[in-house]
């Protein structure tokens, strides 16, 4: 019979793992032990999502994915200090080797995710991985932190970096799925949101292509890339900001014009302000356009919206 409880090390931190599907109300008292001792936590099974009656985190999101797949597991490591809660949501079909690598790589960074510079409180790391087979794998790391010297009586400001890795199939097997473009969304004016966008990074431009990805931020009509891409000297991802301070809106889509089965990685950072001693809450999502095939014969697939969901910061 399949225990109800595990304790499993993860690069020397004791983690503890919870059958959801098992788990009795009496078992409440001791996993909270392990939580306010700042051990990592992990929910598996039918109910992850129960570790929220054991422990509600300072960062999550209310919500779950519409892309397809369900919440798989479910972790909490709650640091009590100034590096702030880290939550962890893995969503796929089922509960698989796979979901246990991502739990794994989640314990060892957020051991050894450190402070935010002086002058900021982290309020928390929120992780959310998704598995969308066989097309690829979507993972991403919200840290948010709050500006504590903002000389302000009226309006709080908050960081927000979002970091964002696609896997499309062909890099993490032999579906032959890549990714065509990624397009992530946080929006301000959504339903029981209550943030401002005040600032945020714009892509990068005025520099020379550099590097594996080259990124070029002006929209032409004719791509000559695109035309003849045996011209091409190296692989292009096209950045688009659609971002909308009126709407409260930070929107970018990144198109890939290059090696649709390479992996790729994009930080997305943006500022919040919101009414003093309010707790902000904002609504974000992403969406993927896979492709398989070449020339004239590409078939697409367009992800619903996933990872969506309304960010909410605990008092």
């Amino acid at each position: 019979m399949e225990s109800v409880v595990n304790v499993v090390e993860i690069e020397g931190v004791e983690t503890l793992f919870v059958n959801s599907s098992l788990v009795s109300p009496e078992a409440t008292e001791d996993i909270r032990t392990w939580i306010d001792a700042g051990s990592p936590v992990v929910f598996y099974g039918d109910q992850p999502e129960m570790l929220l009656d054991v422990y509600i985190p300072r960062v999550y999101v209310e919500g779950v994915t519409s892309g397809g797949s369900r919440l798989v597991a479910l972790g909490i490591a709650a640091t009590g200090n100034s590096s702030g809660d880290s939550v962890l949501r893995v969503m796929g079909k089922s509960f698989t080797e796979d979901a246990l690598n991502h739990i794994m790589d989640w314990v060892e960074e957020s051991v050894s995710s450190g402070s935010p510079s002086n002058g900021y409180e982290r309020v928390g790391l929120l992780r959310d991985v998704e598995r969308h087979e066989p097309y690829g794998v979507v993972e991403s790391t919200v840290d948010l932190v709050r500006l504590l010297d903002d000389s302000s009586e009226t309006n709080d400001w908050y960081d927000a970096t979002v970091t964002q890795t696609v896997s499309p199939g062909k890099h993490i097997g032999d579906s032959g799925w890549g990714w065509s473009w990624l397009e992530y969304r946080m929006n301000g004016s959504a339903a029981g949101a209550n943030v401002y966008l005040s600032d945020y990074d714009p892509p990068p431009s005025g520099e020379p292509p550099a590097g594996l990805f080259s990124f070029l931020w002006r929209i032409m009509t004719f791509r000559w890339d695109e035309a003849f891409p045996w011209l091409r000297d190296e692989p292009v991802v096209q950045g688009l900001d659609m971002s909308d301070f009126n709407r409260k809106l930070f929107m970018v889509r990144y198109e890939n014009r290059g090696d649709t089965g390479a992996q790729f990685t994009v930080r997305h950072r943006y500022v919040l302000c919101v009414g003093e001693g309010q707790s902000p809450m904002l609504w974000h999502q992403t969406q993927i356009r896979y492709a398989k095939g070449a020339a004239f014969n590409v078939e697409r697939h367009i992800t619903p919206p996933m990872l969506d969901g309304l960010v909410t910061v605990n008092p």
